[in-house]
């Protein structure tokens, strides 16, 4: 596994695909003190191309969680990444409304991190902006906390 996380953060998807095994879990976690799967750690290393190739592997879960129950789609809504966005809002299995371990959707994310592009796109694919963190907050509750409660408006 860890000459395939090596190849994985180097964006070099030739050697990922040399260096697995026919058996390997895409969905294991390549990162003990994260628990980031090559997913995960694709889309924090900006590795478009090997998202787009993880996501054509038929046993890959689009949704798999990181120790703080975030998935690829939080970290790429993390950091605006937003070709990377894109490709796992194309994924049909793709749960947009997942939530972490505190509550926060990817659009809590985006509305935290001030992201409206970000936002706006989620929001066209389906996004749900009333579901409650678990202080019960929603996005909009999230940008008005940070000062910004235009965020929302500007999103849709």
């Amino acid at each position: 596994m860890a000459a395939v996380a090596v190849a994985a953060l180097a964006g070099d998807w030739d050697a990922v695909s040399t260096a697995m095994p026919t058996d390997l879990d895409y969905n294991a976690a390549i990162e003990p003190k994260t628990g980031y799967t090559l997913l995960h750690q694709a889309c924090l290393h900006n590795q478009r191309d090997i998202v787009q190739a993880l996501l054509r592997q038929p046993q890959i879960d689009v949704n798999a969680t990181d120790y703080c129950g975030q998935s690829a789609l939080h970290i790429a809504c993390h950091y605006e990444l937003l070709d990377i966005v894109d490709d796992l809002l194309a994924a049909p299995s793709l749960s947009i409304n997942l939530q972490d371990k505190d509550g926060y959707t990817a659009l809590h994310v985006c509305m935290y991190h001030s992201q409206p592009t970000c936002a706006a796109r989620l929001l066209a694919a389906g996004a749900n902006p009333h579901v409650c963190s678990a202080d019960g907050e929603t996005p909009s509750a999230v940008a008005s906390a940070i000062g910004k409660d235009d965020m929302m408006v500007s999103a849709v």
